[in-house]
């Protein structure tokens, strides 16, 4: 017992305690949420085939979108690059490439 203003006052659990406690009943809680969730909603399987298949699609309305003899070769040659760059495995460099520019801040060369 503690004495507060000449009163015997009985200690509280200290708030660490209270504090975990309530972390644990949230992580329990969280817990059987998730895995209701994976019960009720089956997870999404990628027929990796099928992406690849899109992304030949893709590639291919791109290298037919240029017209000229330049374009093309252009885009041939960044393909090489590209598979260069994943040859050295330096896919991160490819990587912080595409998202430089597709944030808009680019700047040239790729390293």
């Amino acid at each position: 017992m503690a004495l507060l203003g000449g009163s015997a006052v009985r200690e509280l659990p200290p708030l660490k305690n209270a504090i975990e406690y309530a972390g644990k009943s949230f992580d329990n809680v969280f817990d059987r949420f998730k895995r209701f969730v994976s019960e009720v909603i089956p997870p999404v399987e990628v027929n990796m085939e099928e992406v690849k298949g899109e992304i030949w699609t893709d590639l291919s309305a791109l290298y037919y979108k240029y017209e000229d003899e330049t374009q093309k070769k252009a885009f041939r040659e960044v393909a090489q690059e590209i598979s260069e760059k994943m040859q050295e495995g330096k896919w991160e460099v490819i990587y912080k490439k595409l998202y430089r520019i597709e944030r808009g801040t680019y700047t040239r060369n790729i390293a």
